[in-house]
């Protein structure tokens, strides 16, 4: 039955190209692709299920999987029933969209391990897609990832990974490999150590449009609730990184060790417990706003660090270290988290904001974490200037804002 149910399913990989045999049937090379169209994690005479389409594809690298539109036309969860998904092999997985997919881990195992068992050299990609209820505890490699645990080249695009937990890395957790986490949302995840929301060691991280919020690291001390980075750069690009928590006065947004760079370029990093930035060494920062942190924005004692520091805002001054055009405010008027458009959560200017046109035209970023184009006009003075930040006011939301609250 077995052996039956994959031929199927190799036989629905589309473009096929002779060459390969599986159990003596002729399937596709490497660069082709298979549609799942079962939300079932259990075999289904005549449909492929998203596990089936994984084992196929651990066998043929490169090859990609879709989901057909017919069934994932509204939105449907897989619940996994039969323990986590293995990926073995360079995949691209082109989810549907994170509000019309959700994967579910039951809080019986981890949702996705990335792993081919030797270097971290396979290049795996998924987009589209809602992780959630993923327990990293339950499963092996001392209970680390909860929704998703790569020792490979791994990208997380156009996605959320929210309510996992495990040890380090309640949502994602990543070594040896590259990381990128790119227009995703990572939410609401536990750990009870390291790196509530990401833990990333051994190689470059890369967060670009992305929000990293509400996630707990329970360590006491070298916590990092939103991001832990552990002998790897750190890239946070038109980011937000906000309402993390942590035990004592850990660093509740960023922590780092192990002397590497820290680049956080027009981001937010704003109300997480304890502290907000803990780096390690090198740090680049540019227009970006880190504030109201209980015990302290920065702290850059560490042995080692250097810093280069440019048009960034605080609210206590820590930050103010080797940095030109540095200004520090007691309030940096932000809405709460909200959808603002685009495909995350951002923490919008108020009208009057110090952060409002107060950025480097020469180190802005051409985009803000929503997509609106930078500069901006969005004090309404005739001159566009970037704001510091995730988020570029456009005059035209503040207009509206005006004439709403007047009204």
């Amino acid at each position: 039955m077995k052996q039956n149910k994959l031929v199927t399913a190799v036989s629905k990989i589309i473009g096929i190209s002779l060459g390969v045999s599986v159990l003596g049937i002729q399937v596709a090379q490497a660069g082709k692709s298979v549609t799942v169209d079962s939300i079932s994690d259990q075999a289904e005479q005549g449909l492929i299920t998203l596990r089936e389409a994984i084992e196929i594809t651990n066998q043929f690298s490169g090859t990609e999987i879709n989901f057909d539109p017919a069934v994932f036309s509204e939105p449907q969860t897989i619940t996994l029933e039969n323990g986590e998904l293995l990926i073995a092999s360079a995949v691209t997985i082109n989810g549907p969209g994170a509000d019309m997919l959700t994967i579910n881990g039951n809080d019986e195992s981890r949702i996705f391990t990335v792993d081919d068992g030797t270097s971290a050299t396979q290049v795996v990609s998924m987009s589209g897609l809602t992780l959630t209820g993923g327990n990293g505890a339950s499963t092996v490699n001392d209970g680390v990832g909860g929704c998703v645990m790569s020792f490979e080249q791994l990208s997380i695009l156009d996605s959320k990974v929210t309510g996992c937990d495990s040890r380090a890395g309640g949502g994602v957790w990543s070594r040896y490999g590259t990381l990128l986490i790119e227009n995703s949302e990572i939410t609401n995840n536990l750990a009870g150590n390291r790196g509530g929301g990401v833990y990333a060691r051994g190689a470059l991280a890369s967060i670009a449009n992305s929000t990293i919020s509400g996630n707990t690291a329970n360590r006491l001390s070298e916590a990092g609730g939103g991001v832990n980075a552990r002998s790897a750069d750190l890239e946070i690009i038109n980011s937000t990184i906000s309402n993390n928590q942590v035990r004592n006065a850990n660093a509740g947004g960023i922590y780092m060790k192990g002397s590497e760079v820290l680049t956080l370029m027009n981001s937010t990093v704003f109300n997480n417990a304890g502290m907000g930035i803990d780096p390690s060494g090198l740090v680049n920062i540019s227009n970006s706003l880190i504030a109201g942190h209980s015990a302290g924005d920065c702290d850059f004692t560490q042995i080692g660090i250097n810093s280069n520091n440019q048009n960034n805002m605080d609210s206590d001054g820590s930050c103010d270290v080797q940095a030109s055009n540095h200004s520090t405010v007691s309030d940096p008027m932000l809405e709460p988290l909200a959808n603002f458009g685009g495909g995350t959560l951002t923490h919008r200017p108020l009208p009057g904001s110090p952060v409002i046109d107060s950025g480097d035209d020469s180190l802005c970023t051409e985009f803000d974490q929503r997509g609106e184009t930078r500069p901006q006009d969005g004090d309404a003075d005739g001159t566009s200037i970037c704001d510091i930040g995730a988020v570029e006011l456009t005059l035209f939301e503040d207009v509206i804002f005006i004439n709403s609250f007047e009204n």
